[in-house]
């Protein structure tokens, strides 16, 4: 719920689930002043090597990196970030009790 002027008002996602989900692997999270976060959320997937030791060596070296698709950049406070952090180490928790781990 978000308060407005002091109206309690229900937040719905509208279109939620026309959305693809995404695979993301790949986060870098940077600090831009005065309290800004910019995360990035990407997908990487290693390169495709064929052949023989040697001949996977030769595709590495000719490899100059690695794409990475963009999938989200998000800027966020302070505060939304320690709101995330806590979000996931609850969601951590509930997987780990519902798995039998403590």
């Amino acid at each position: 719920m978000e308060e407005s002027q002091g109206i309690a008002l229900p937040i719905a996602y509208v279109g939620l689930e026309e959305l693809t989900i995404a695979h993301a692997n790949h986060f870098v999270l940077q600090i831009s002043p005065p309290d800004q976060f910019i995360l990035v959320i990407g997908q990487v997937a290693p390169p495709l090597i064929l052949g023989d030791e040697d001949e996977s060596r030769q595709q590495l070296e000719q490899i100059a990196y690695i794409p990475a698709k963009p999938l989200a950049r998000v800027a966020l406070t302070q505060a939304r970030v320690e709101e995330l952090r806590d979000l996931c180490e609850r969601q951590l928790k509930l997987l780990d009790s519902l798995r039998g781990e403590k």
